[in-house]
């Protein structure tokens, strides 16, 4: 109710009975005819607390690992050597930053002061908002894919005729959390020409980068060239695509092969894929291949706010004896949340 309960008491000598009005909430005070003096006692509402502070913003994602290049060479005789290399793919995305902290929270309101009579109640003071939190951490990079490189081996065919020799590149780990393997390398001694591994695939803000594929070779007798070895997909949100291992051709073809760069992630808190692994056809039989990077892992979330203050609790009840007012005119009362506002009067 606007007005509270009315209470009246003995007549006076000018005929107006003591009494007294609770206002529980805003409404009207009107004065009863013959009344001219009155006691107001009130008090303001208490402060609001303040907003909590706002998270921290993660961190960036890592960035994919390079993978691994190729180089082998062989002397041939009588006098000359003859070498086989490819570069590796380099990883996409650099590497993710630290998050910046979140936005403190906003301070809270002051509470609603009450009034009447020309009479204020001060409200209680506003608590401060709650401190930003801490960014999250960036994730780290992809290991990089392990190279081949050997030499000179020897052979005494004027042609450089097939040797043996086989090396494979080490895969390249995935970064934390989340960042998927390279591929191995992979190679064997009945193959004479080989593909590089992919790359793993980069962190993505929810799930896990896949490991890229392993490299492939050809027997000898085929002379089909291979497709690129597919890199590791990025994992969702956002999470970039490792890059295909280096493919490679008989000799006919170009005999190098360089591994394809990774994706960069697509949002900030995702890791990039790792880089390709070189391959090639060798010369002189000496042949190796390159493993693939690994994917970048995603950044981590940044840390929850603290909460806010809460607001301080009004100053104590105030009272106003013998408060002037018009008999017969109204006055409008403001009474804080929580809280009342009391006008009493003695017989008159």
């Amino acid at each position: 109710m606007p007005i509270g309960t009315s209470k009246v008491g003995v007549i006076g000598g000018g005929g107006i009975p003591a009494g007294s009005q609770t206002f529980n909430a805003s409404g009207t005070f009107s004065a009863p005819p013959g009344l001219s003096k009155v006691t107001i006692v009130g008090q303001g509402a208490a402060g609001n607390a303040g907003a909590t502070g706002n998270s921290g913003n993660p961190g960036g994602g890592g960035g994919g690992g390079s993978g691994g290049s190729h180089q082998v060479w062989i002397y041939c005789y009588p006098s000359a050597y003859v070498s086989s290399q490819a570069c590796g793919g380099n990883g996409g995305s650099a590497p993710g930053a630290n998050g910046s902290s979140g936005n403190a929270g906003a301070a809270g309101n002051a509470g609603t002061a009450s009034s009447g009579l020309g009479k204020t109640f001060p409200g209680g003071s506003a608590g401060n908002g709650g401190a930003g939190g801490n960014g999250g951490s960036a994730g780290s990079g992809g290991g990089g894919g392990g190279g081949v490189r050997n030499g000179p081996g020897t052979t005494n065919s004027p042609t450089c005729g097939y040797v043996p020799a086989v090396f494979d590149g080490s895969p390249g780990g995935g970064g934390t959390s989340g960042g998927g393997a390279g591929g191995s390398a992979n190679a064997a001694n009945t193959y004479i020409g080989l593909g590089g591994a992919g790359g793993g695939g980069g962190a993505g803000s929810t799930n896990s980068g896949s490991a890229g594929g392993a490299g492939a070779g050809r027997f000898l007798p085929s002379g089909n060239p291979t497709n690129p070895v597919a890199g590791g997909a990025g994992g969702n949100t956002g999470g970039g695509t490792g890059g295909a291992g280096g493919g490679y051709n008989l000799p006919q073809a170009s005999p190098l092969r360089g591994g394809s760069p990774g994706s960069p992630s697509n949002i900030t808190q995702a890791g990039g894929g790792g880089g390709g692994g070189a391959g090639a056809y060798p010369f002189g039989g000496a042949f190796g291949a390159g493993g693939g990077g690994g994917g970048g892992g995603r950044g981590n979330a940044g840390n929850a706010g603290t909460a806010g203050n809460p607001g301080t609790a009004a100053p104590p009840p105030a009272t106003y004896n013998c408060v002037a007012v018009t008999p017969g005119a109204s006055y409008p009362i403001v009474v804080g949340a929580g809280t009342q506002v009391v006008i009493s009067w003695n017989a008159q």
